[in-house]
């Protein structure tokens, strides 16, 4: 709406933010060694369980760079 009513300050508000919740939604709960985000991270501990919900957040609202999640997606698709 900001950008149809060309509110270039409400643009660059919203922007900001998408940005600062993308990076804090990354670094809180995206798991570098198994490669993709967990249930929860608890004094820095990453949580054992992986989450369907937080992958799926990622990929749906685009909290996360592109690291193959169409491939995957399109790769479990075919063998369900």
């Amino acid at each position: 709406m900001a950008r149809l009513k060309q509110d270039a300050y409400a643009v660059e508000l919203i922007d900001r933010t998408r940005r600062d919740i993308r990076a804090a939604f990354v670094q809180q709960f995206f798991d570098h060694h198994r490669g993709c985000f967990v249930d929860a991270n608890v004094d820095g501990q990453m949580s054992d369980k992986v989450s369907e919900h937080a992958n799926l957040a990622a990929i749906r609202w685009q909290l996360c760079r592109d690291w193959g999640w169409r491939e995957r997606a399109n790769g479990y698709r075919a063998a369900v």
